[in-house]
C-alpha cells in the first residue's frame, strides 16, 4: 500500500496498478487455501491437523496391507 501512497504524489499510476495486482494475487491465494480446506473437510469430516495426520497414516497402512 505504500506504493499506492507514494504514487499518489506523482502522475504515475504504476504503483497503484502494482498494488491492485498484489491484492488480486492475495485473493487468489486465499481462495485456493479455502478450497483446500473445504476439500479436506468433505473427505475427512474434520480439518484438525492431528486427526488429518492420523487418517492419512491409517489410509497409508491400509493401502500397504492390500498390496
Amino acid at each position: 500500500l505504500n506504493l499506492a501512497a507514494i504514487a499518489s504524489f506523482t502522475a504515475d499510476v504504476s504503483g497503484q496498478t502494482f498494488v491492485m495486482f498484489i491484492i488480486a494475487i492475495s485473493a487468489a491465494e486465499i481462495a485456493v487455501g479455502l478450497a483446500l480446506a473445504i476439500i479436506i473437510y468433505r473427505k475427512f469430516g474434520n480439518i484438525d491437523i492431528s486427526n488429518l495426520m492420523e487418517n492419512l497414516n491409517e489410509n497409508k497402512n491400509n493401502n500397504q496391507h492390500q498390496d
